[in-house]
């Protein structure tokens, strides 16, 4: 029997100025492009806040910090901020390994 594949749902609010992106699940190379999809939305709404609610995240691996980077680095390309929001210890934990941490905004 196989592991089932890794899921991760993207739960979206649309508050013009800012847009909330929930991520529930499982955060991983396979799963990343749904995070940088809503990011580029957000992006093309012209948000100039993004805040990422990690609170619902079960896991973050190794291989999908950089699309985080990546998505921080989009966000400022547009003059907007990506804002990491309620991350739990151990995905601080995998960013902090990553190197990712130092260049992402967390906020409450």
């Amino acid at each position: 029997m196989s592991a089932a594949a890794p899921t991760l749902d993207v739960r979206v609010l649309d508050l013009g100025e800012m847009t909330v992106v929930g991520l529930d699940g499982e955060l991983v190379a396979s799963t990343a492009g749904l995070l940088t999809l809503e990011v580029e939305r957000a992006l093309a709404r012209a948000s100039s806040t993004i805040v990422l609610d990690l609170s619902l995240l079960e896991t973050i691996g190794r291989d999908a910090s950089p699309a985080l980077v990546e998505a921080a680095r989009a966000a400022h390309d547009h003059d907007a901020r990506l804002v990491m929001r309620q991350p739990s210890t151990s995905t601080l934990a995998v960013l902090d390994l990553t190197g990712a941490s130092a260049v992402l905004e967390f906020g409450d």
